[in-house]
């Protein structure tokens, strides 16, 4: 059994969308970010989710811009706006009860490499396209973010 759950996630001055679903017993989460032209409604992105679910990971497919942001094309390459964003969604994972002790993946436009170099985030793996995940270590220390 999954609960799935539409939730909004502050990001500076707006409100960020997302479709958050987890297994029972989730082993992880993976957060989808989208923020340039694709949504959290993409077939590809769902059928991907829906087998990280069936295999015991929660999802989360969130838009990193508002739809009124996202009618302005240049915003949808903003990347210090979109690792914001990004960055936002993580610390809000980090302090909801049933996602902040479960390790966290990304599947996620431009800004994932860019956050690599944050130490804290509790990388589980990270990817720009789906095809090139690269696994990177957690630290049980790491598991807070942002703070």
């Amino acid at each position: 059994m999954s609960t799935s759950t539409l939730v909004r996630i502050p990001a500076g001055n707006v409100t960020v969308e997302g479709m958050l679903e987890l297994p029972e017993g989730a082993a992880g989460l993976v957060l989808f970010a989208h923020g340039s032209g694709s949504s959290r409604h993409s077939p590809r992105n769902n059928t991907v989710a829906g087998v990280l679910r069936q295999a015991g990971v929660g999802t989360l497919l969130m838009d990193l811009l508002t739809p009124e942001e996202d009618r302005d094309y240049a915003r949808r390459f903003d990347i210090g706006l979109l690792t914001q964003r990004l960055l936002d969604a993580v610390r809000w994972v980090r302090v909801q009860a049933p996602t902040r002790a479960l390790p966290l993946g990304f599947l996620a436009p431009v800004p994932a490499p860019r956050l690599h170099s944050r130490p804290r985030l509790n990388w589980a793996a990270k990817s720009a396209r789906w095809s090139r995940a690269a696994a990177v270590p957690i630290s049980p220390a790491s598991r807070r973010c942002c703070g």
